[in-house]
């Protein structure tokens, strides 16, 4: 499966600068494998929330994570069953994490996990209203050969991706990147690229979706507020 899920280094290659007290929200993260990546940070975290729906993989994840972290570190991991669409998800996540994302997640990921989820584009929207005031959106997942989705071999993988319960479609960037995270408030970019799979060229895309920040004289970052906006433009989109 690890061959399979090509993107996912890119992905976390995006997370940007990790500060003390990070807070990541992992969206149907499962085993936990995403965390790994990140091994040699994972004393900077204040809180790490792996979100699944599966209690079985998150059990899994939970004993690979005891067997490779140190105990200090696996309690900064909280290993949540719950749905990302459920209306009171930001206050379940606060009460598991002692009321420490309460500002929101400085990071959230989806990595493989997005075209899984069928009320996808609910799952984007309450992601984003996760977000903390610097944080930002990762996603990794299959993609389309085309950048309109409608050409033979598009349909043939949507067709075969498909029996698994994997969706794949255009639409899916197109979402992210013009309506979700649409706008000034939002610096948007999206890597597209395709790997071999058992001979076979597989499309993947890796998007990044953060608040839009300043950087003051004195180096620090902070949000975009509207007077600033007015006189600063940094958003760039990337989708090809």
């Amino acid at each position: 499966r690890e061959k399979m899920l090509v993107a996912r280094k890119e992905m976390m290659s995006a997370f940007g600068p990790i500060k003390v007290g990070h807070t990541w929200l992992d969206i149907g993260g499962g085993t936990g494998r995403n965390i790994h990546f990140m091994r040699a940070q994972l004393d900077k975290f204040d809180t790490i929330i792996v979100l699944d729906i599966c209690p079985e993989l998150l059990e899994i994840g939970e004993q690979s994570a005891r067997q490779s972290f140190t105990k200090a570190q696996c309690e900064k991991i909280k290993w949540v069953c719950a749905d990302i669409n459920n209306p009171k998800i930001s206050e379940e996540l606060a009460h598991v994490s002692w009321n420490r994302t309460r500002r929101g997640f400085d990071t959230i990921t989806f990595s493989y996990s997005i075209s899984m989820i069928p009320k996808w584009e609910d799952a984007l929207y309450s992601a984003k209203s996760l977000m903390s005031d610097q944080g930002r959106v990762l996603v990794s997942d299959f993609d389309t050969y085309t950048l309109e989705g409608n050409s033979f071999k598009d349909f043939l993988i949507h067709t075969w991706y498909k029996q698994d319960g994997v969706r794949i479609e255009a639409k899916t960037r197109d979402t992210i990147v013009n309506e979700v995270f649409s706008g000034s408030e939002f610096t948007t970019s999206v890597a597209r690229m395709q790997r071999k799979l058992a001979g076979v060229m597989i499309p993947h895309f890796v998007a990044c979706c953060r608040k839009s920040t300043v950087t003051t004289p004195g180096g620090f970052r902070r949000s975009l507020t509207p007077d600033l906006l007015d006189f600063t433009s940094i958003e760039e989109k990337k989708s090809d």
